[in-house]
């Protein structure tokens, strides 16, 4: 949950700043519930239902997508 409430967080601080013309790009940190970095896990991006890209999280839970058009996207 508390995973879960993060990515969201990251969701809307990224998508806050789409009247802005240009390409995006989403950030994040994903932990387990201690607290650890979740290591190597998907994280899959979405637009409307329809996946867009996808990316990992390195050792220290951190995974950023770039390049992202304007939108409102699910992590």
């Amino acid at each position: 949950m508390r995973r879960l409430a993060l990515l969201l967080l990251t969701l809307i601080l990224a998508v806050g700043t789409h009247a802005q013309v240009g390409n995006g790009s989403i950030k994040g940190v994903v932990t387990e519930s201690n607290g650890q970095p979740a290591m190597f896990f998907n994280v899959a991006i979405k637009l409307n239902g329809n996946l867009v890209t996808g990316t990992s999280t390195g050792e220290d839970g951190e995974f950023q997508v770039r390049q992202l058009s304007p939108g409102t996207y699910t992590v």
